[in-house]
């Protein structure tokens, strides 16, 4: 009996997220595709009828996981200046480290192994072209486009000769990667203590909160305040 669209999405959904959890929490190198179709509460042919390949079913995740990100972290345009969506969208990046460290890591790093884990995939590569670079390419043309409103309203400092916005955003990225991979490792060797987890939380966003202020005193224009 032939299978549904309907039916179809579905599965294709559940595979990709029981793929998701487990890439998440353990990297593609560390989970097979037996350990997936256990997760997803399916037999692993099943699994090779959506996706040919453990590689084919990372690059889909890649996909939505990045996708998830920014709709996580986006700001809402309303009648915000340009500094007002900036603070907003740190604020949101910084919350999504905090709440979910493991997507946080994997997102970031996902890059460089999808590269690494499809590099003699022509096949692959041809549709990271096509699904996945768009997806980078939409998302940092609207976190540059919080700054060009920035300029116009003049909410924003202008920077000539210095691409401001990569800086702004890879100083905050590889400072949260930092201090996410540092929660993950505390987490891991103090599973058991929920006092211990506050009093480090509270010091990693000690730091994390003065990094904020001060990469948004480097941009805010302060004239006429």
């Amino acid at each position: 009996m032939p299978v549904s669209d309907e039916t179809r999405f579905k599965r294709e959904q559940k595979i990709i997220e029981a793929a998701k959890n487990l890439f998440i929490e353990r990297g593609y190198q560390n989970v097979s595709m037996d350990r997936i179709a256990e997760n997803a509460k399916i037999v692993k042919a099943t699994i090779y009828k959506y996706f040919p390949s453990k590689d084919e079913l990372y690059f889909a995740v890649c996909c939505v996981v990045y996708n998830q990100r920014w709709q996580l972290v986006k700001p809402a345009e309303d009648n915000k200046t340009g500094y007002e969506m900036l603070e907003e969208f740190v604020d949101k990046f910084i919350r999504h480290a905090y709440d979910t460290p493991n997507m946080f890591y994997f997102v970031t790093n996902s890059n460089q192994e999808l590269f690494e884990v499809i590099h003699l995939r022509n096949d692959i590569e041809q549709r990271i072209y096509e699904r996945y670079i768009p997806l980078v390419q939409d998302a940092f043309a609207a976190y540059n486009n919080i700054f060009k409103k920035g300029y116009k309203d003049g909410s924003l400092k202008c920077f000539e000769d210095f691409s401001i916005e990569m800086y702004f955003l890879y100083s905050l990225r590889g400072y949260l990667l930092e201090r996410v991979i540092a929660i993950i490792k505390f987490y891991k060797k103090n599973s058991e203590s929920a006092n211990t987890h506050e009093a480090f939380m509270q010091m990693i966003e000690k730091e994390v909160n003065f990094l904020r202020q001060d990469l948004l005193n480097k941009v805010r224009n302060n004239q006429g305040d």
